[in-house]
């Protein structure tokens, strides 16, 4: 078997894991913010709101991380149906999420590795 093969293999399984969810309308949800999507030592995520775009495997997502340290804003991108995310801005405030952002390379495309926080992140937003 190719590497080509193998890598096209693996990344049709990881893509398999998540879950594809599609609506013939652009779908919103609201977040509580109460209820922990995703967690690692030090650090909990709770959704505040998500959308997906009509018959896409897209979505996306503002989650609030809760550490020690306080509240962080967290705004992700998804294809869902490749596994694959974008880093869309972090920040305490709302209205500082896109000066968060300073180059093209933050937003770049990346791979969602099961057992990471993201994945987790991922498996939750593309399941609803």
């Amino acid at each position: 078997m190719t590497l080509f093969a193998m890598v096209l293999i693996g990344s049709a399984a990881v893509a398999q894991a998540l879950p594809v969810k599609t609506y013939r309308e652009i779908k919103a949800w609201k977040g509580d913010r109460v209820t922990v999507v995703a967690s690692a030592p030090g650090e909990a995520f709770t959704l505040v709101s998500a959308h997906k775009e009509a018959q896409r495997p897209w979505a996306d997502a503002l989650f609030e991380r809760n550490t020690a340290e306080g509240k962080t804003l967290v705004r992700h991108a998804y294809d869902c149906a490749n596994a694959t995310y974008r880093w869309m801005g972090e920040a305490r405030r709302f209205r500082d999420l896109s000066l968060s952002i300073t180059s093209m390379d933050q937003m770049r495309d990346r791979r969602l590795e099961p057992g990471t926080v993201e994945y987790q992140l991922a498996r939750y937003v593309c399941a609803l």
